[in-house]
């Protein structure tokens, strides 16, 4: 994957982005890696309200947010207030 200039927003303005239905990760390893994260990560928002910093690919272009994951379904992230980020739009968790 080319380097990418990843904007930083606000979870927020998350709801306001158009996502595609496409998996942006095309290396199964990087995949695995991917979701074992998002589970560390949402065990870490349920018990400490932990923040992790998450890259994603929206139609509008990459983003970053630092935020809490409540849950996540094979096909969503749930963030505070119902916000969510499809699965395959996140190319980056670090926690």
């Amino acid at each position: 994957m080319e380097t990418l200039d990843f904007k930083r927003i606000e979870k927020e303005e998350i709801q306001r982005l158009k996502f595609q239905r496409l998996e942006m990760l095309k290396d199964p390893d990087a995949i695995k890696l991917r979701n074992e994260r998002l589970m560390r990560a949402c065990s870490l928002g349920n018990a400490h309200k932990g923040k992790v910093t998450i890259q994603f690919i929206s139609s509008e272009g990459p983003h970053q947010v630092t935020t809490t994951i409540w849950n996540f379904s094979n096909d969503h992230v749930g963030l505070k207030n119902g916000i969510h980020i499809p699965i395959g739009a996140i190319t980056s968790v670090s926690l």
